[in-house]
């Protein structure tokens, strides 16, 4: 009956497997630059807010900030 049907549409899924594979491997900069730029902005941010508890807090900024100034550490 339709024996080779099944051989065709592999053939044809592992063509389209290799084609991503070069794709990804001829683009690889492309790729990977903004997946690491992605993790690096979340990382900074978190840890920028888990600092921001330490403001005004060393001994080098000890002193009672004025009414219209701001924080001394951004």
């Amino acid at each position: 009956m339709q024996s080779g049907c099944g051989v065709v549409f592999g053939t044809k899924a592992a063509a389209l497997i290799m084609n991503v594979i070069q794709i990804a491997r001829d683009h690889q900069l492309h790729i990977l630059v903004p997946v690491g730029f992605v993790p690096g902005c979340y990382l900074d941010r978190k840890n920028a807010e888990k600092l921001t508890a330490f403001w005004n807090k060393s001994v080098l900024f000890k002193r009672e900030l004025r009414c219209c100034e701001g924080v001394t550490w951004k």
